[in-house]
């Protein structure tokens, strides 16, 4: 079973869109709309394999949430999720391995600004989002793990039992 594990919020408070280096273009023009209100306290938790489940208190006054990402630390923020209005958690499938310095930026945005929550990064072992794998129906004398091939990208791993039910299997993950 695969435990829960916490990631520590970082208390790096931005403001707006197109603040610090999130590198998401600025908002349009005002026309007097309140920005939603700071968001506090969201929180990054490695859950099922290959999944990161971001979870947050909702705020007021917000049209959509925006998950921007930093992959290395290093090469700054790109959108890549947009969430509808009150919204809570959202679980984002990633390879994990290429993501361990990884920054995420979760953004409440009206009509004509955003707010971002407080940056958020992995911290720990990922040992639990990693996971294992095994055959669905497995049998002792299978052979599970025989053979294996994971593909050029990492993303796809095929898994030989060669004496499953006596004809064989493969399993890909």
């Amino acid at each position: 079973m695969l435990r829960t594990l916490t990631i520590i919020i970082m208390t790096l408070l931005l403001s707006g869109c197109g603040s610090g280096d999130s590198g998401t273009p600025p908002p349009p023009a005002s026309s007097g709309t309140p920005p939603p209100p700071a968001p506090s306290g969201v929180t990054l938790t490695p859950t099922a394999i290959k999944t990161f489940r971001f979870a947050w208190s909702d705020v007021e006054g917000e049209s959509e949430y925006r998950l921007l990402e930093n992959p290395d630390g290093a090469s700054g923020f790109t959108q890549v999720a947009t969430l509808p209005a009150d919204s809570t958690e959202y679980d984002y499938e990633v390879f994990l391995p290429a993501w361990v310095n990884a920054r995420y930026i979760l953004q409440a945005c009206n009509n004509e600004v955003c707010n971002d929550f407080p940056e958020v990064s992995i911290s720990g072992a990922l040992e639990q989002a990693i996971g294992y794998v095994k055959g669905s129906n497995s049998a002792h004398g299978d052979n599970f793990g025989h053979s294996f091939a994971l593909s050029a990208d990492g993303a796809t791993l095929a898994v030989g039992a060669p004496y499953e039910d006596g004809s064989g299997a493969v399993y890909l993950y």
